[in-house]
């Protein structure tokens, strides 16, 4: 098992798998065998200002990835993850009218945005997509595996 650091501070333990389907894919020098690390998109920094974004650390990470002959799987990190929401932007968070976060039965407001807001569902739908044009307009070599990809 490895480890991924994420910017808010948690860890992301994950193992390195081989692909049923091997061509195609690129052997990092040496290693023998295929070399994918994950890679963690956070909403929060990828749109900093709704509808402004920022793709610069996807450029670099792709370029790296690139350099050292590995592939990036991407992980988008965005309204919860493990049921709390500390990657939405900031301007998500603080616009509770808008994008509202679950209360519990002691009536708390929690820091889990509610899955029943079509405005936050759209909103991070809307920054997913911006991130994935993105990657298809500037990774023609196919580095990036968002997720799910076949």
């Amino acid at each position: 098992m490895d480890a991924l650091h994420l910017p808010c501070g948690r860890t992301v333990q994950y193992r390195l798998v081989r692909p049923r389907s091997h061509q195609g894919h690129h052997r990092a020098p040496g290693a023998g065998q295929f070399q994918y690390r994950p890679y963690v998109v956070s909403w929060d920094l990828v749109e900093p200002e709704e509808g402004k974004f920022d793709f610069s650390m996807i450029d670099y990470q792709i370029e790296a990835a690139r350099a050292n002959n590995v592939r990036l799987v991407l992980l988008w990190m965005a309204s919860w993850k493990n049921g709390l929401s500390h990657f939405p932007p900031l301007w998500v968070k603080a616009n509770q009218d808008r994008f509202p976060r679950v209360v519990n039965a002691q009536g708390k407001t929690l820091e889990i945005l509610s899955t029943l807001s079509e405005n936050s569902r759209n909103a991070d739908a809307t920054a997913f997509a911006a991130v994935m044009r993105h990657i298809r307009e500037v990774d023609k070599t196919h580095t990036v595996m968002p997720s799910g990809r076949k």
